[in-house]
Order: structure tokens, then C-alpha cells, then sequence
């Protein structure tokens, strides 16, 4: 089955390998200014998305313990 993720704040081919590879942005989610409601909506869909990523991640590596 191949899913098509529509990125808009990760890359189509990131990957998480390292924390280093997630950590520079977490550190700009969180430095990010927001000063309007049209900003906000963007950092929370942004950190949505990078969760989402962490969470398939994770998904993959436990199955991959279990098998």
C-alpha cells in the first residue's frame, strides 16, 4: 500500500534516525514568533505535522521490535 503524505512543514523524504534530526525543529516551533491568529494556526498545524511524523515513526519501530 503506498500513501501519499502531503508535507507542508517536513520534507516529503525526512526521517527520523537521530534526535538531532528532530531537534532543530522543535528549537524553531519554539523560537517562532507568533503574532496573529493566521501565525498561530500555522505553528499548531506545523507541530501537528511533526508529531504526526513522530508517531509513525514510532508505529514502524515497534512493529519492527515485535516481528
Amino acid at each position: 500500500m503506498n500513501l501519499e503524505i502531503n508535507r507542508s512543514y517536513l520534507t516529503e523524504n525526512f526521517k527520523i534516525e537521530k534526535w538531532e534530526d528532530i531537534k532543530p525543529l522543535f528549537d524553531e516551533l519554539l523560537s517562532r514568533e507568533i503574532g496573529s491568529s493566521k501565525e498561530l494556526y500555522s505553528w499548531m498545524k506545523d507541530l501537528s505535522e511533526l508529531e504526526s511524523a513522530l508517531q509513525e515513526d514510532l508505529g514502524r519501530t515497534y512493529i519492527k521490535m515485535t516481528c
